[in-house]
């Protein structure tokens, strides 16, 4: 994770590598298709950076699936959704109905926000 907040020789070092801002924590790909994934994931109430809004709009773009979430209940059922884990955890009424609604969206409207 290369994030602008970091200074020095470490930030030198990682732009040397060719890492990049805005990555998000958690990226998986699904065979058969190879569908990209990725996951951001921000402390409760945290916001993404436009870098990470930008990184997150650009594998929807091409083709994959991505969101910003600030809680791990949020975390573990988006890849529940996507059948990225193996097994179930519990999840919340809010969550059940939204999966009997189909009504999942990518990433929030908000301006650089989580769902």
């Amino acid at each position: 994770n290369g994030g602008i907040h970091q200074i020095g020789r470490r930030r030198g070092i990682n732009a040397g590598l060719g890492v990049l801002s805005g990555v998000a924590d958690v990226i998986m790909i699904k065979p058969p298709h190879a569908t990209v994934y990725a996951l951001e994931i921000k402390k409760r109430g945290g916001r993404a950076t436009k870098a990470q809004v930008a990184f997150l709009e650009a594998i929807e773009l091409a083709g994959g699936r991505s969101t910003c979430v600030d809680t791990l209940d949020d975390a573990i059922w988006w890849l529940e959704w996507h059948e990225l884990l193996i097994g179930r955890a519990s999840i919340s009424e809010g969550h059940a109905a939204l999966l009997r609604s189909n009504a999942v969206g990518p990433i929030d409207d908000s301006e650089d926000g989580c769902l």
